[in-house]
């Protein structure tokens, strides 16, 4: 008798014990599939930043970049895209990984040089209001010209504190469109010394008529400008023909869950058209508080998605708040 009250007991502890391991395993698995980043793929534009996360979990996390050169990550999960490639963020919480595929595209200051073959198959008939220029506040910057077109026109420079992002407002205020030209621009601080050089170039702006561009500085930059000793030169190019076909093109956007600019593209042109998108953003004074580029290739009768990233704040890696937005887009092609 107490030879089979051994044996029972001996079982229900082996029964005990397997169930126990069979639930600790379970518990663990259920915990490693709640563990996850906030986003598994990213796509970035030179300069732009990106907090990743990891879901889950409250071990250490250690952030790994495949390819530094082509973007970097902080140890609180910050990523900034540095130049044009694919590589991978890895985070390592005890002994498990986990990977967010990261593409940065081609400089959005890049301008396509390819012809169109084929007509599209629909056209909308809605066409997007285009966003009012807003006048922005006269800049004492000097401006020179290198011809008598160059020198109607107007250039108008905004600063935007804490922004990677400038500013340019350009008025043409000559009696005939302009096809291409081109802002040198030479940027110093209060002490003369020159902070840093560039230039921008705008396409088929028509007579009387007024376009925002948006030029990427860096904030350590921007922070030290001082307008009164800059300078600006202005030239313009006569043996090029683009036109305006921003008229042609349907563009619409939103606000996204994440704060962030989502647009659709639509070309409605029988032609390849280039489509250039400054975005500014603004706060609740109607002040700027930050700005986005984005340029793209669109061919006849296609139609392109693209969400912009909202920039983020230097000191807390957040998106940085703001209360209301403005895009501006100008279409153009080349004619021969």
């Amino acid at each position: 008798m107490k030879k089979h009250i051994k044996v029972t007991a001996y079982l229900l502890a082996a029964v005990l014990i397997v169930s126990g391991v069979a639930v600790c395993c379970d518990t663990e698995k259920a915990e490693a599939k709640k563990v996850r980043l906030n986003r598994t793929k990213l796509a970035m534009y030179v300069s732009q930043k990106y907090k990743l996360e990891l879901i889950g979990t409250k071990k250490n996390v250690k952030w790994t970049s495949g390819k530094k050169k082509v973007a970097s990550v902080t140890k609180k999960g910050v990523v900034r895209a540095k130049t044009v490639g694919k590589t991978k963020i890895t985070a390592k919480a005890g002994k498990k990984k986990y990977v967010c595929k990261v593409t940065v595209r081609v400089d959005a200051s890049a301008k396509p040089t390819t012809k169109p073959t084929t007509k599209p198959t629909t056209k909308p008939t809605i066409k997007p209001k285009q966003s009012p220029i807003p006048t922005p506040q006269a800049s004492n910057i000097k401006t020179l010209a290198t011809t008598e077109v160059a020198s109607n026109i107007v250039t108008l420079v905004e600063i935007i504190p804490d922004s990677d992002y400038i500013i340019f407002n350009v008025t043409n205020n000559n009696k005939k469109p302009v096809s291409m030209y081109k802002i040198n621009y030479q940027f110093c601080n209060s002490e003369g010394t020159i902070v840093k050089t560039g230039n921008k170039s705008g396409y088929a702006i028509g007579a009387g008529n007024k376009q925002v561009l948006v030029e990427y500085i860096g904030a350590s930059y921007a922070s030290q400008i001082s307008l009164g000793k800059s300078v600006l030169s202005i030239s313009d190019k006569e043996n090029v023909n683009y036109v305006d076909v921003t008229s042609q093109c349907t563009i619409s956007h939103s606000k996204t869950l994440d704060g962030d600019i989502a647009i659709t593209f639509v070309n409605d042109d029988s032609q390849t058209v280039s489509i250039d998108t400054s975005i500014v953003l603004y706060n609740e004074a109607g002040n700027p508080v930050g700005a986005r580029y984005t340029s793209r290739s669109l061919e006849p009768g296609k139609t392109e998605f693209d969400t912009v990233i909202v920039p983020f704040d230097e000191a807390t890696h957040n998106k940085i708040t703001y209360s209301s937005y403005k895009v501006f887009n100008h279409a153009y092609k080349y004619q021969s």
